[in-house]
């Protein structure tokens, strides 16, 4: 019985080791194939600069990783800086590979944002005043400090031309490529005009801010405890948390304010009011970026106090305490957050806590770990802004369905 059942089963067993050591010997050779055909399109498109600088990617385990993505995966998006980005590049990008390794990670990003299926395809923009959100494959911690999350990029169209926002100069998408790999639907690749940095703190982003020099006064003057035990400014503090959502009120709005109690408390040096009355301007453990904002969305602040939104065809408006103030610019990206600019100041002087470790706690529980467009989530769909995978051609591309479009400033 046992000879005749091994003659029966051989040739299958014979046929799966052929099988296995075929998958073995295919994978390294699909993976070079792949390494290859990316390396020879991006070269052939004039990205020479770019090519030679991901042979850095093969000497770090974070470089393995993406690049091994990238070959491997499914759908890829670069932001490709061309030769003449590179060679005005900071010379410590070329002196330092993790800094080189971070950089590139931060230009690449999961999914396709194609609003086409073209050989040169176009990328899918919302228009200004509103954004289009993503998550990059830069979670490098010596450069970002969000919640759980890797950091994102800002693009916006105007007048048909796509902008990457919160950079030193305006970064344009010069042309664009799709590159086809063995087994996945490929690379979009967007040459753009400049080399993109990361964001610094938000207490960075609000001083460097022409516009906002009373608000960084105030948080490098109040003083909170902070989580050693010790007492620090609340610019300080504010940078060791990660995922912050700072409302900001300009210059004008904080000099206009009716604040002489708050003016007494600080001359008394009794700080608790403006310290609550700060916190009262930030959320504390989430990023809530434009596009995640929906009308009668809420949240609690750093302080415990509730923080709702409206929108309408006004614009977008954040309410606490009783008082509102108008967003006028959003989504300047910081390193461990983001801060939006509001025309007023929300004078809210209460707190509560015990609601606000709450409020923090929930944050961080459910920190966030999406990839592709980052969208409103709200369990009202007729009032929210969604995101959802879709398949077009071969590519599965990210894209939002809403009666709202991808921003909550023109929100109605």
């Amino acid at each position: 019985m046992l000879p005749s059942l091994l003659l029966y089963v051989f040739p299958y067993l014979v046929n799966m080791r052929l099988a296995i050591f075929a998958a073995i010997v295919l994978v390294p050779a699909a993976y070079a194939q792949n390494i290859s055909s990316v390396t020879d399109a991006l070269n052939a498109f004039g990205l020479s600069s770019f090519v030679q600088a991901t042979g850095v990617l093969d000497n770090s385990t974070s470089g393995k990783a993406l690049l091994n993505g990238l070959v491997q995966g499914n759908n890829w998006t670069i932001f490709a800086p061309s030769n003449d980005a590179f060679s005005k590049a900071p010379p410590s990008l070329s002196s330092d590979p993790n800094l080189l390794v971070a950089t590139l990670a931060y230009h690449v990003l999961p999914g396709s944002f194609a609003s086409d299926n073209s050989s040169t395809p176009t990328l899918y923009s919302a228009t200004s005043p509103n954004h289009t959100i993503a998550r990059t494959m830069m979670n490098d911690s010596s450069y970002v400090n969000l919640q759980g999350a890797s950091q994102v990029l800002v693009w916006t169209s105007q007048e048909g031309q796509v902008t990457i926002l919160n950079q030193p100069t305006a970064v344009s998408i010069l042309n664009s490529t799709h590159v086809s790999t063995s087994n996945s639907s490929g690379i979009d690749v967007y040459a753009i005009s400049s080399v993109l940095g990361f964001p610094s703190s938000s207490s960075s982003v609000i001083a460097n801010n022409g516009n906002l020099t009373s608000l960084a006064g105030l948080l490098n003057n109040a003083m909170i405890q902070s989580a050693n035990g010790t007492n620090d400014t609340l610019a300080n503090v504010l940078d060791q948390q990660k995922g912050v959502t700072v409302f900001a009120p300009t210059d004008g709005a904080l000099q206009g304010a009716p604040l002489p109690s708050l003016s007494t408390a600080w001359e008394g040096n009794d700080q608790s009011k403006v310290i609550n009355l700060l916190q009262n301007h930030i959320l504390n453990g989430s990023s809530v970026y434009s596009t995640e904002v929906y009308n009668g969305l809420n949240t609690t602040s750093a302080a415990g106090e509730p923080t709702t939104f409206t929108t309408n065809s006004s614009g977008a408006f954040v309410n606490s305490g009783g008082t509102t103030a108008k967003i006028l610019q959003t989504d300047v990206i910081s390193s461990n957050g983001v801060v939006h600019v509001i025309d007023s100041v929300l004078l809210n002087t209460n707190a509560d806590p015990a609601a606000a470790s709450s409020a923090y706690a929930s944050a961080t529980s459910a920190a966030a770990t999406q990839t592709g467009a980052i969208g409103a989530a709200s369990t009202d769909v007729s009032s929210s802004t969604s995101n959802a995978q879709s398949s077009s051609g071969g590519r599965t591309r990210w894209t939002c369905y809403s009666s709202f479009s991808c921003s909550f400033l023109r929100c109605s």
